[in-house]
C-alpha cells in the first residue's frame, strides 16, 4: 500500500530538520502512545545527518488486539537519513522490527519563503495472513489524522522555538 500526504510547517528548511531529529519532538510523539521506553541517536553517514531512534512498548502499551501477534513487548526501531541539497531536503525512513510488517517513507521538503512544504510518501506492507490487506486499509484510514496531528505538533514546537 502507498500513501501520500502533504505537508505544511510554520519555519524555515533549516528549522524544520532541526524539530524534525530533536528528542523533544520524540518525546511529545511518544506521550501519545504510553510513554514507551526509547533511545534516541544520532551520527553522521557520509556527510549525512542520521538519526536511531529505538522504541521498546512494553505490555500496557501494546493494544490487545495486536498483542496476540506481537506479544507482551515489541522492539522498533526507526532510521531516517536527511539528504540536504540547495533545492531542499530529502529524508529517507526505515522502519526494522520483528513485527509482520515493512515500511518505507521519504519526506521530501522544500523552503517556501513562507514556511517548508513537504510531501510524505509511505510504503506499507503488512504481512498477516488473511488479515494484512484489512489491518492496511485500517492503517491507511487513520494516517491523514495522524499525520494532522503531528504537522500541528511540529509547528508547536516550531514556534516555541521561534518565542525563545
Amino acid at each position: 500500500m502507498n500513501i501520500t500526504h502533504d505537508l505544511h510547517y510554520g519555519g524555515t528548511l533549516t528549522e524544520v530538520l532541526e524539530v524534525l531529529r530533536s528528542e523533544e519532538l520524540v518525546f511529545r510523539r511518544l506521550q501519545e502512545v504510553g510513554n514507551p521506553d526509547y533511545e534516541l541517536v544520532h551520527d553522521d553517514v557520509e556527510g549525512k545527518a542520521r538519526t536511531t531512534l529505538t522504541v521498546i512498548a512494553g505490555p500496557n502499551q501494546i493494544p490487545d488486539q495486536l498483542s496476540m501477534f506481537l506479544g507482551k513487548s515489541a522492539t522498533v526501531t526507526i532510521t531516517s537519513v536527511e539528504t540536504v541539497a540547495d533545492a531542499g531536503a530529502q529524508i529517507d525512513y526505515r522502519v526494522s522490527s520483528k513485527l509482520p510488517v515493512k515500511c518505507v517513507a521519504r519526506i521530501l521538503l522544500v523552503d517556501t519563503g513562507s514556511g517548508t512544504a513537504g510531501k510524505l510518501e509511505l510504503q506499507l506492507n503488512v504481512t498477516v495472513p488473511f488479515a494484512g490487506a484489512m489491518i492496511e486499509r485500517g492503517i491507511e484510514s487513520k494516517v491523514p489524522e495522524i499525520l494532522v496531528k503531528d504537522t500541528a505538533l511540529v509547528n508547536e514546537l516550531l514556534a516555541k522555538r521561534s518565542e525563545q
